[in-house]
């Protein structure tokens, strides 16, 4: 991996995170200096690193945002509407932890002349179709002032796919490597391929294209296993590539300043057939190195 991402840092283009192709969730919180509020932005689509006003029709998708600062102050902001970008004031010197999460969600999908159609239904609802029962995770790591001890940042929060770090982001610099986790139903998941998305702070950054959030019409890929994972696995169109080890870990070296984003997908049987056919859970794990 630390060759794969020397080879990158030679060149700007491969390392810099061009639009994901899927929909995908991801929070920016830059780091801010001590005594102002931390500034949250919630991304909902294709176009990492903006952010996006959230659709009426998906705002009931997601939980509550969710704060948690070094002294355990926490707070919440619920997305019930189009805002996607909050303001944390109560704010006190050290890491913070934000978290978004698409609550578990029915998507169902059936072939329409050579293109499939999609709804936001179960097979029981939509007898035919082939059906997924969707959640997405996101995390970020971001600091107050300077990094300060945050148990939170390295504890599992129990989303169904999720990653753990073994330390503070935060803390790092260019050069030093960051030890994370990939959990899956609280289990590490072994030998399982990431994505890994970067922006460089100091270049300038392409204005947000506004992207409409609905499940549409796409043509059939039969090099996919099933049909219904087109248009999902934003993780693959990722500039980088790598696998979590035996254990479940990835090492990542840090060889670049910039915004990091780590992404993957995780498919499961559904337990009742009759009803879904998969469990498809995604997460995001995101953190700045500012030099």
């Amino acid at each position: 991996m630390k060759k794969l991402l020397l080879n990158a840092t030679l060149s700007v283009t491969a390392l810099t995170a061009s639009g994901l192709q899927a929909h995908e969730l991801w929070l920016n919180v830059p780091p801010v200096a001590a005594g102002n509020p931390l500034h949250i932005e919630m991304g909902y689509g294709e176009n990492f690193p903006h952010g996006e006003p959230i659709p009426k029709a998906r705002q009931a998708l997601f939980a509550p945002l969710q704060v948690v600062g070094s002294k355990g102050i926490k707070a919440e902001f619920p997305i019930t509407s189009e805002q996607y970008r909050f303001s944390q004031n109560n704010t006190t010197s050290g890491s913070w932890l934000v978290t978004a999460t698409y609550k578990p969600a029915f998507w169902s999908l059936k072939p329409n002349g050579e293109k499939y159609q999609w709804r936001q239904s179960n097979k029981a609802q939509w007898p035919g179709s082939y059906c997924i029962e969707s959640t997405m995770n996101a995390k970020t790591v971001s600091y107050v002032g300077a990094p300060g001890k945050n148990a939170a940042l390295t504890q599992p929060t129990g989303a169904r796919l999720e990653w753990v770090p073994q330390v503070d982001p935060a803390m790092l610099k260019t050069g030093d490597t960051l030890d994370i986790v990939l959990l899956a139903n609280g289990k590490p998941l072994a030998n399982h391929e990431v994505g890994i998305a970067m922006v460089d702070l100091s270049s300038p950054r392409d204005a947000a294209v506004p992207h409409a959030h609905h499940h549409h019409h796409h043509s059939a890929d039969p090099s996919l296993s099933h049909p219904a994972l087109a248009h999902t696995y934003a993780y693959e169109n990722a500039a980088m590539k790598d696998r979590t080890d035996s254990s479940g870990k990835l090492s990542l070296p840090i060889l670049k300043a910039g915004q990091w984003l780590l992404m993957t997908a995780n498919d499961t049987p559904y337990e009742d057939k009759a009803v879904c056919d998969i469990h498809l859970d995604q997460t995001t794990f995101g953190f700045s190195v500012p030099e």
